[in-house]
């Protein structure tokens, strides 16, 4: 899997501006699309918020291993009236942030696939009594979780010859397919 797409790299080789893209479904607040600059930029016709340095993302990476990784995303400076409509609980909702950038002229480039896909576990909120702003900052799982999702792809054996060479497995499948088991069709009878 490479990096990031060829159409991204090409936008930042341009000079485009790198910008990620945040989004997830709210339970009391609705689809929620905010990105890391300032201002609102329209993507596919939808409208995006910008959260500009009041926004920040940690504890995200890419790897290939089969590991859990804990993300947290933190927004400060959350007016009152917007921090209870996000409040309440986010347990199992999913959130996901894409590279992107962004040209001179607002074209924006997204990258093929999300840099993150988090499986959210809670959400915490603080306010400070000065200002009376809040900052929300809300932790996901992401990695290992993935396992447990339905796969939307399924190999024919040439497909998986030409993916992958020297895995023999699927070129037995065919074998098993008429041949007589011994195992039980149905369970045995009860104590």
């Amino acid at each position: 899997m490479a990096e990031i797409s060829e159409g991204l790299a090409n936008a930042l080789r341009r000079g485009d501006a790198p910008l990620l893209l945040f989004y997830m479904e709210h339970p009391s607040a609705g689809i929620i699309r905010a990105h890391s600059r300032t201002g609102i930029i329209v993507i596919n016709g939808e409208s995006w918020y910008g959260f500009g340095l009041l926004g920040a993302i940690s504890g995200a990476t890419r790897s290939i291993n089969m590991e859990l990784n804990q993300v947290s995303f933190e927004v400060r400076g959350v007016p009152p009236t917007l921090t209870t409509m996000l409040s309440g609980k986010v347990r199992n909702q999913v959130a996901k942030v894409w590279r992107a950038a962004i040209s001179l002229r607002g074209k924006v480039t997204v990258d093929d696939d999300p840099m993150i896909e988090a499986l959210l576990d809670n959400q915490t909120l603080s306010v400070d009594p000065n200002s009376g702003t809040s900052t929300i900052k809300i932790t996901g799982i992401q990695g290992f979780y993935t396992l447990d999702r339905a796969q939307d792809v399924a190999f024919s054996n040439e497909q998986q010859i030409s993916e992958y060479p020297t895995d023999k497995g699927l070129n037995l499948v065919h074998t098993f397919e008429h041949r007589e088991s011994n195992w039980r069709k149905e369970d045995p009878p009860g104590p």
